[in-house]
């Protein structure tokens, strides 16, 4: 019987889904917990070109700590948030600095357990997990925010779409961006987009600023 080409393809990007999740989930165990893509293609390069030695600087969803300990030096004071108790005790022991302090909470609660107003707040793969992400930023008391999310227009999201393949990276996002996706979001909240572009390893990186 002669195996239908779309179909070929379909099974080839569930498998390399499949593998990627098994893969991403190796790396984390070889480097201690923390991602190899962390290493390697560090995040905060891309963040601290647009803040200031004067700027405090909430991190939501902060994970592990690492993006906020790389810019303490470079920040007044760094705030981290992440609703997951084992990211924020390895935040505390191996991303501590005297002028960070990292909390445990939901992001989508209220109220945070710090006082919210800020100079700069990141959002590194965040937004495509939450439920409501326009609310998100319409909550934030920044003059700017600092955004990394997965892209999608690439030729490899756009045939998967093409193919009604479309399976997230990622089985907990709500949803990923292409570049004017994001725009909108961004714009509905109130904010106005300064810079906008895709990274090396093919994420959305947005600043905007109120």
């Amino acid at each position: 019987m002669k195996v239908d080409v779309r179909d070929q393809l379909i099974s080839l990007i569930r498998k390399w889904d499949d593998l990627y999740r098994e893969w991403s989930d190796l790396t984390i165990s070889y480097c201690g917990g923390v991602h190899a893509k962390h290493r390697f293609s560090p995040r905060e390069d891309w963040f601290r070109p647009w803040l200031g030695r004067e700027d405090t600087v909430i991190d939501l969803g902060c994970a592990h700590g690492k993006i906020l300990h790389a810019l303490a030096p470079h920040i007044r004071r760094g705030i981290g948030l992440d609703h997951n108790p084992e990211h924020i005790r390895t935040a505390r022991t191996r991303f501590q600095a005297p002028n960070i302090q990292f909390y445990e909470g939901e992001i989508e609660s209220s109220p945070w357990p710090f006082d919210d107003r800020a100079d700069g707040v990141i959002l590194s793969h965040v937004l495509e997990h939450v439920e409501d992400s326009v609310g998100l930023l319409r909550r934030l008391n920044t003059r700017r925010v600092l955004i990394l999310v997965p892209g999608t227009d690439d030729w490899i999201s756009q045939l998967k779409h093409e193919l009604g393949y479309d399976r997230f990276r990622d089985d907990d996002h709500k949803r990923e961006y292409g570049r004017e996706d994001l725009i909108r979001e961004v714009e509905a909240a109130g904010f106005s987009v300064r810079d906008i572009r895709y990274t090396e390893t093919g994420n959305l990186f947005c600043v905007a600023d109120h």
